[in-house]
């Protein structure tokens, strides 16, 4: 087999596609105490508008439209509907929103078609669900920072909630209004009353701490962008270390010696679908998902944890003892069973609010695939970059865009002009004789 370089691929993929007309998305803003606005334009099958709009989990989205067609994108990448796949145009969406963030609306008409006027009509309403508790801040696997964003009003603070450790550095700000910080035991860090908009600390305890975004009584209503940065290595923890199974086991133990002034700190990868069983004998768990969420607590005396896991990736498990225990000797049995969630089906690669990339990872062998889809605009640039494996992509309309198994080397790296809109297939597959290995893809979209 001729072999063919990545880079004389992609050269040759980069003269077949032909640029996209793509417009800078318009975010669409609603008066002060509205729950509708409207917005106008001018559309042809050269080049689709494209608008963004925030929105709560929880409320309901209505658009309604003349003389074009629709499609909604969230704010993880699912579509919510798409106009361009359909024999007529979508003109009317109503929908009971899942996720807070922002919403993608696009604005198309068939490719032949000549400039149209258009008007679009967007409401708003009902009670967002995260106004009677804080929502939880989630971190990518192995990144350490995270952007949300949101809209708040004088009459509401919005809250949140995120999980870090002692020893850590935290850094947050927000451009336009006002942050409260409260430590996991209550103690205020930082108080919107005293106009803070960036914090900088040193984190004394382990656990959630609540975060208030707020403005003044006298303020209007302002949309905002919270930046949140944690850096460091917990002051418990010299170093973390990584269970491991032995090839065919679903169980394993480790042991150690543990005193109160100590953290035993273990990390474990395993996926989404997939039931994780823990027992310690003498000391209490901690068990944190990929995206630091607590799933148990040492600080309510668990010593027995069985959880059906909600994400993959690497979770961590500490054990620890209440103050003044004497040093203990602990054996912690660790075992996961089931199959992954997404062994059935392709697997949707979803990012979070504000960010531009994200990483899934997994296990494959000869003779599997693991199939990815991602939803992107015409005209973005999509990255890939893969440690283990081969890739595969394929457009929203099906034409291959590379193929991983058609070259003699891998092709671990990948980016390219996205030349049309939608549903971008990315498969990972080794060669048929290949044993079991690890991999770790990374998806960035840009533009």
């Amino acid at each position: 087999m001729k072999r063919v370089s990545l880079v004389s691929l992609l050269l040759a993929l980069s003269l077949m596609i032909a640029p996209a007309t793509f417009a800078q998305a318009q975010r669409i803003e609603f008066p002060a105490g509205a729950t509708s606005t409207q917005v106008t334009g001018q559309v042809s099958g050269a080049a689709s508008q494209s608008y963004v709009l925030y929105a709560f989990a929880g409320q309901t989205l209505d658009i309604t439209l003349n003389a074009a067609s629709l499609t909604v994108v969230s704010p993880s990448g699912e579509p919510l509907v798409r106009g361009t796949v359909t024999a007529e145009p979508v003109q009317a969406f109503t929908h009971v929103l899942t996720e807070s963030g922002d919403y993608q609306v696009s604005v198309e008409v068939p490719a032949d078609s000549g400039p149209v006027s258009y008007t679009m009509t967007i409401s708003i309403t009902g009670e967002s669900e995260r106004t009677t508790t804080g929502e939880r801040i989630r971190f990518l696997p192995g990144t350490t920072g995270t952007q949300v964003t949101g809209q708040v009003s004088p009459a509401a603070s919005d809250n949140y909630v995120f999980y870090a450790y002692a020893g850590q550095t935290l850094q947050v700000n927000v451009d336009t209004a006002y942050l409260t910080l409260i430590s996991p035991s209550g103690d205020p860090l930082a108080r919107a009353q005293n106009g803070v908009q960036n914090a900088s600390r040193e984190l004394t305890e382990s656990g959630d701490y609540s975060l208030s975004i707020e403005v003044p009584p006298d303020a209007s209503t302002v949309n905002y962008t919270l930046n949140l940065i944690i850096t460091g290595t917990p002051s418990e923890v010299t170093t973390s270390q990584r269970i491991s199974f032995d090839p065919g086991a679903t169980a394993a133990q480790v042991s150690g010696q543990l005193s109160a002034s100590g953290v035993a700190n273990y990390v474990l990868e395993a996926f989404a679908g997939q039931t994780m069983t823990l027992t310690v004998d003498t000391a209490y768990i901690t068990l944190v998902s990929p995206s630091g969420e607590p799933l148990a607590r040492a600080q309510n005396g668990v010593q027995n944890v069985n959880v059906a896991l909600p994400e993959s990736g690497d979770y961590i498990i500490e054990l620890s003892l209440p103050a003044g225990s004497p040093t203990v000797a602990y054996t912690l049995s660790v075992s996961i069973t089931g199959e992954p969630s997404r062994v059935s089906d392709t697997e949707r690669i979803r990012f979070q609010a504000g960010a531009t990339s994200a990483q899934v990872s997994g296990q494959i062998a000869g003779g599997v695939r693991h199939n990815y889809l991602v939803n992107a605009a015409a005209g973005q640039t999509m990255t890939l970059t893969l440690d283990n494996g081969t890739l595969t992509v394929v457009s929203p309309s099906g034409q291959p865009m590379i193929r991983g198994t058609v070259v003699d080397e891998p092709i671990h790296n990948y980016s390219v002009t996205l030349p049309e809109s939608g549903d971008y297939r990315i498969s990972v597959d080794v060669l048929p004789d290949s044993p079991s290995v690890p991999y770790t893809l990374t998806v960035s979209i840009v533009g």
